[in-house]
């Protein structure tokens, strides 16, 4: 399982002394579980019940949601997991989906485990009285059993670990972007082609101003941990004293900036990308 685990997002300089600034921080810790999303390619073999996602995908997904169930098994009792954030790619939250759609299945046996599964199709029936009704609703589940492993099947659009306009302006790709799937061969090509290509987008970043230019590695990074913040501030919100695990999945140029950026303190470059592996993350 390829994953990163970020801890109270680990935030450099001075991302952390707005953290330790936050009113309430709760002491309890927060751990983010970022993953890229599953195989989406090619496109002739994506499925329909998960939009994007290949039959391949699929099955690697339902594989790694076995490895939550471990992370759950062994999480401390009152532990949240909320399978939460994906970005406006349809893969992305395609994947969210097969992790708790098998989530669901294999917890089956909830009350023996001392696992209770929210599932989004229970929330949504809930949400036709309104949003905050909804919300509601989960807390008072969950503090009904407060030694209880809550699981949250509800995943939100996270503007900021992926913006449509960082790579496309009137529909189509920059020209940067272009260049490096060109090159590198990016729809057909996996593993090292991302790898050489997250390095030469970190040691030569585009340069251009206006409308057509592909953001700085560390600008990306930065909205990354913004979005992430932003999750972690509305959970901790309704559950303060509880441990959180917030599981998010995204893509792999933003998921290399955001964790070379926390590795080497607040920069990016391609020796710092070397420095956490030199390797994409991905399945």
């Amino acid at each position: 399982m390829t994953t990163s685990l970020i801890t109270d997002l680990q935030l450099p300089g001075a991302a952390r002394k707005r953290r330790d600034s936050m009113e309430n921080f709760s002491e309890k810790p927060t751990e983010f579980i970022t993953t890229e999303h599953s195989a989406n390619m090619p496109k002739s073999e994506q499925v329909e019940k998960y939009p994007e996602l290949t039959e391949e995908g699929v099955r690697l997904a339902q594989e790694r949601a076995g490895d939550f169930v471990e992370m759950i098994e062994e999480a401390e009792p009152g532990t949240v997991f909320w399978f939460g954030g994906n970005s406006y790619i349809p893969r992305s939250r395609s994947t969210l989906e097969v992790y708790t759609d098998t989530l669901r299945e294999r917890l089956s046996s909830a009350e023996a485990s001392n696992t209770i599964l929210i599932s989004r199709k229970d929330i949504k029936e809930v949400a036709k009285e309104g949003y905050s009704k909804a919300v509601a609703s989960i807390v008072e589940k969950a503090n009904q059993h407060p030694n209880a492993k809550i699981v949250i099947d509800l995943p939100l659009q996270i503007k900021q670990i992926s913006r449509k306009d960082w790579y496309v302006v009137d529909g189509k790709l920059k020209q940067y972007q272009e260049e490096l799937i060109k090159k590198y061969d990016l729809f057909s090509e996996y593993g090292e082609n991302f790898s050489n290509a997250t390095r030469e987008w970190f040691s030569q970043p585009d340069t251009r101003t206006g409308r057509e230019k592909v953001p700085n590695p560390e600008d990306v990074a930065k909205s990354y941990l913004d979005g992430l913040r932003r999750l972690q501030e509305f959970a901790k919100k309704y559950f303060p004293d509880r441990p959180l695990k917030i599981v998010v999945v995204g893509h792999s140029f933003e998921l290399n900036a955001l964790l070379t950026y926390l590795a080497n303190e607040g920069t990016i470059t391609e020796d710092g990308f070397n420095r956490i592996g030199g390797t994409t993350i991905g399945f």
